[in-house]
């Protein structure tokens, strides 16, 4: 049996620190021993496994032994890498806090949890995350130098869980099929990680600053084969093909009952490349958008949901303030509205050294949009430690329909990020070439962006300039304010002196600023301060801040955020100061809300939000959302203006692959009230049935207003691996 300590570690300073010159190691073996994914480890092969103890703390006080042992074991086999954890807490299930059992649960709130974090490339920048809950949830997650997070991202593995009155017992099963991996390498980047909710506790074999995540890897320890992992025979193909049929009916109008199927395929021709494939594409079983009542001037960016895009996504994701120059919800969506695909594919290499993705999907035309044909590629080179450089080309063409001539965007794109440490410096440049094939003059643009940070256990500092001049256009990305220069920065900061009462965690404080010009004539357009001047958070996890705000707006024409609500060219300045509390979410009930008080350009303004979570069991689960904002004065019609934002949702799990999902949004100033049901039964790894009903209507009765529309769509698929 191999032993590792990590008690080394604790000689580091009880702050910060740098990244291990020696970074801990665990040696594994490969087994042809017989084993039985059940959560119990009573096969001979476990008690002769490699052994990871003990794990350290990393919240509440840093590099002390960790209050809950954790034991981890690992075990290779010809086709998986399997890892077993003893999670020891004396308080036995009762201790265990779980809200629910879905799937890609979060792992900053709400949960117990166990995981481990993979780097297969040793590049330090390429993360995967395999997680799970003492009740057996399981959360997938890719990483990009600790900052592009994938959450949405799944692939097949397997996890089992059994409770007794001392702890948790977890097996994972990480198919070397499902890893991105170079065949021939003998080390990899690995750390084991754990939560426990109940005392705010989160410990790891290899320690990281507090402020880091598990997947900052550079901090991460070494995971040794003794011989090459993968065995990797025959073509290494997944196929996942599915069946559709929609019943939908808009208004007073006919049901329409409309089958229909495809699929994707996914190739990996060699072990750190694959190929993505997709045809007839169909994503009936995504969740709907979350409703908000947006009162800023910046457009609200929804995130992608759709699986295919969520693939190797990271890749051409690239933070850049006022621009995204490639976004995937700019395919096949169109406000809001689907699209259908054709077909699509993607072609992703990944080595220590460098990456390089391309993808091309084309759209069908539709009665309000015109068929499209996508186009990305993009170039990454891995510098020394953590830095990178890269290049993007981003294309789409619009194809002639009717009187409507065809239109051509072309955005190149080149970036860098250098990190070292805590301190990280990155910038992106671009361009955008627009033209219209009826004769019109083309319209080009430039976009960039420079951004900088420090942080460390004790906060954060960051700031970033980002500018957009009037003729830039991405119409396969997404931009936040045209034509703008924005200057943002922020600090937050994490106070823990050893004056503090003992059932208090820490005091916190976090500043968010941000100042707008316009670049067509340099006119300023509106500055925010934003100031959480005293956050505290308790030892079980319930925090509680009070809060101020100042805003300049100038505007150049009339601002209409909400109906009935107008007002007029001009220049403000307001203030709005509020109060929040919101206790540990993991608990049976949960509760909690903020009200803020003040003005809103000219009129008086109050803004109260609250949220209440009912969940006795993690099988059930009931939480309810809600906003107010309340207008009053200048710029308001007569009486005041309110709108209301309620959501609802309830949860019914027969297990973590059996669930039921209802949720009820009503939206007054979007005249929306909107009903879905969502039952997802995952019957093998990443197969599925879907059974959804979505009934959207308008909230009230107004003239224009659109018709209501039901859906129900019942969707099969399976994925099969040869």
């Amino acid at each position: 049996m191999a032993l590792l300590s990590s008690s080394a570690a604790l000689t580091a300073p009880a702050r910060d620190f740098e990244p291990p010159a020696v970074r801990p190691r665990v040696t594994v073996t490969r087994t042809q021993a017989a084993l039985t994914l059940d959560g119990v480890l009573d096969e001979a092969a476990w008690r002769e496994a490699a052994l990871l103890d003990p794990f350290v703390q990393i919240d509440p006080e840093l590099l002390a032994p960790a209050a809950h042992g954790t034991r981890v074991r690992l075990l290779a086999t010809d086709d998986a890498l399997w890892v077993a954890a003893r999670c020891d807490d004396d308080a036995g299930p009762s201790g265990i806090q779980q809200t629910d059992l879905r799937r890609d649960f979060s792992l900053s709130r709400g949960f117990d949890w166990f995981g481990v974090v993979l780097d297969p490339l040793g590049d330090g920048r390429n993360a995967f995350g395999f997680f799970v809950t003492p009740w057996g949830s399981q959360h997938d997650v890719q990483v990009i130098d600790d900052e592009i997070v994938e959450t949405q991202w799944d692939t097949v593995w397997q996890a089992a869980v059994s409770r007794d009155a001392k702890g948790y017992t977890v097996e994972l099963k990480l198919p070397w099929k499902s890893l991105r991996l170079d065949a021939e390498r003998l080390v990899w980047g690995f750390n084991a990680a754990r939560a426990v909710r109940r005392t705010m506790e989160r410990s790891a074999w290899s320690p990281f600053p507090r402020n880091f995540g598990p997947f900052r890897m550079p901090y991460a320890g070494e995971l040794a084969f003794t011989e090459p992992p993968s065995t990797r025979a025959g073509l290494n193909l997944q196929l996942r093909p599915y069946g559709i049929v929609r019943f939908d009916r808009a208004g007073d109008g006919a049901l329409g009952v409309r089958p229909n199927a495809g699929g994707e395929v996914t190739w990996a021709p060699s072990p750190n490349s694959v190929v993505d494939l997709t045809g007839n594409t169909d994503f009936a079983e995504v969740d709907v958008d979350r409703r908000v009542v947006n009162l800023s001037r910046f457009s609200v960016l929804f995130p992608e949901r759709r699986q295919f895009f969520l693939e190797n996504a990271g890749l051409f994701t690239m933070p850049a303030g006022l621009v995204q120059p490639f976004f995937s919800r700019t395919i096949g969506l169109s406000n809001g509205q689907p699209q259908p695909l054709s077909a699509g594919g993607r072609f992703v290499y990944r080595s220590s050294e460098r990456s390089f993705g391309a993808m091309v999907v084309h759209t069908l035309p539709t009665s309000m949009q015109r068929s499209s044909l996508f186009g990305v590629a993009r170039y990454s080179h891995h510098l020394l430690g953590e830095s990178r450089a890269g290049a993007m080309l981003v294309a789409r063409h619009d194809f002639e329909a009717g009187p409507t001539a065809s239109a051509t965007n072309l955005v190149p794109v080149v970036d860098v990020l250098l990190r070292k440490g805590i301190a990280s410096l990155s910038a992106m440049a671009s361009g955008s070439f627009d033209q219209t094939h009826d004769g019109a003059t083309a319209t080009t643009g430039l976009t960039g962006s420079l951004e900088g940070s420090v942080q460390g256990s004790w906060g954060r500092l960051w700031v970033r300039g980002s500018g957009l001049s009037p003729g830039y256009k991405t119409r396969s990305g997404f931009v936040s304010r045209e034509a703008a220069f924005l200057l943002t920065g922020n600090w937050y900061l994490d106070y823990r002196p050893a004056w503090l009462p003992s059932w208090v965690r820490s005091i916190q404080q976090y500043l968010d600023t941000s100042a707008v010009w316009s670049t067509r004539d340099g006119r300023f357009q509106e500055a925010n301060a934003y100031l959480e001047a005293l956050w505290v958070t308790l030892q079980g996890g319930d925090r509680g801040w009070i809060y101020g705000q100042r805003t300049w707006q100038s505007l150049d024409a009339p601002f209409a955020p909400v109906p009935g609500v107008s007002f007029p060219a001009g220049t403000s300045v307001f203030d709005r100061i509020g109060v929040a509390a919101y206790s540990e979410q993991s608990r049976l009930f949960s509760a909690g809300g903020n009200v803020g008080v003040g003005r809103y350009f000219l009129a008086d303004f109050v803004r109260a939000q609250g949220q209440v979570g009912f969940s006795p069991v993690p099988h059930v689960g009931l939480f309810l959302n809600y906003e107010l904002n309340r207008f009053d004065g200048e710029g308001v019609r007569p009486g005041g203006v309110s709108s209301h934002l309620v959501q609802l949702e309830g949860r019914l799990a027969v297990t973590p692959r059996l669930q039921l999902i209802g949720s009820y949004q009503r939206d007054t100033a979007g005249n929306v009230g909107l009903l879905n049901a969502r039952l997802a039964w995952e019957f093998l790894p990443l197969s599925f049935v879907y059974v959804v009903f979505t009934d959207t209507r308008t909230a009230f009765q107004a003239p224009g207003a659109p018709p209501s529309e039901q859906r129900l769509v019942v969707k099969a698929t399976y994925t099969w691996r040869p």
